[in-house]
């Protein structure tokens, strides 16, 4: 199973790709966006790491562009008692410069591929009206 794709765009190369702890910085820097709130620092950084090192509830993967991470989302997975073949989409965030550029829909796409792959049946997707718009 290939856990990393890349591709050109207009002379662009974008990657999707696992996340590892090097990715930590920017990730919080989006979650902080998508909270819509500067002060969202330390509960950035306290979600990143969760997701980072909870490896074994989720899998983050991240969205570059010339090599430079422009968005990310988190899975969990099993995310009910009893529910196998379950996963649910946590976070998905694109950076503001990148919205509409169709990131987020490679990044779905991909994410379906993979799922299924690892034999998921159902994704849940999470939502908040707390989040701020267009993140």
């Amino acid at each position: 199973m290939n856990t990393k794709i890349s591709f050109k765009k207009g002379g662009l190369m974008e990657t999707i790709r696992v996340a590892d702890i090097n990715d930590r910085y920017d990730i919080e820097e989006l979650i902080k966006v998508m909270l819509g709130d500067e002060d969202a620092g330390e509960v950035a950084r306290s979600l990143a790491d969760s997701f980072l090192m909870n490896n074994e509830s989720y899998i983050v993967y991240v969205i570059e562009v010339q090599n430079l991470v422009k968005g990310f989302c988190v899975i969990k997975f099993n995310p009910f008692e009893g529910g196998n073949g379950i996963a649910e989409l946590v976070f998905l965030g694109i950076d503001m410069e990148n919205k509409r550029t169709g990131l987020g829909t490679k990044l779905l796409q991909y994410l379906e591929r993979i799922l299924k792959e690892k034999g998921i049946r159902k994704i849940y997707v999470k939502t908040s009206v707390n989040l701020r718009q267009g993140c």
